[in-house]
């Protein structure tokens, strides 16, 4: 499995998330939604003792076309709600961020609150969601390719490995 360089198309996201996570109103998604265990993610990113911002450069991100991440065209990234191994789908990645920065921004925050323990179908989180996170583009996207950067199936197994593997090499 590749671990993807911060630079380029993903760092310009990765940059752009940062710059929306240092918005309190963004960071208030945190406190709108929680884990299965019912705490808050608010919570659980106080245990780690970093800010979001921080949490967001702890994250791991891979290429998700080896581990069949990327098996739907409509899929921009996926994850496992706990881990922090993010599979990115580089070509819908790269077309989003070309066509559309901010939800490329989005999804990369999406995906942290995945990290954080955010199940699948969360419920809406209201004012602060949209603070943080544009809706999906129309043009390019239907609705259900919106909810394709959810988390990957079975993608714990294979986030495990790719921690072990980063904190080794």
């Amino acid at each position: 499995m590749e671990r993807l360089s911060r630079e380029g198309k993903l760092g310009r996201a990765l940059l752009g998330a940062d710059q929306r996570l240092a918005d309190p109103a963004c960071r208030e998604v945190l406190t709108d939604l929680g884990e299965a265990s019912g705490r808050t993610l608010k919570e659980v990113l106080d245990g780690t003792g970093v800010s979001a911002r921080t949490y967001l450069r702890w994250i791991l991100f891979f290429d998700g076309r080896a581990p069949d991440a990327c098996k739907s065209k409509h899929t921009i990234a996926a994850t496992d709600p706990g881990s922090r191994v993010v599979f990115i789908c580089p070509l819908a990645f790269v077309e989003i961020e070309r066509s559309n920065p901010e939800y490329a921004e989005a999804t990369l925050i999406h995906e942290m609150l995945h990290s954080l323990g955010l199940g699948e179908n969360p419920p809406r989180s209201g004012k602060s969601r949209s603070a943080c996170c544009p809706a999906a583009p129309r043009r390019s996207m239907r609705r259900r390719q919106a909810l394709s950067c959810c988390s990957g199936r079975g993608a714990s197994a294979r986030a495990d490995q790719m921690i072990s593997g980063a904190i080794r090499g």
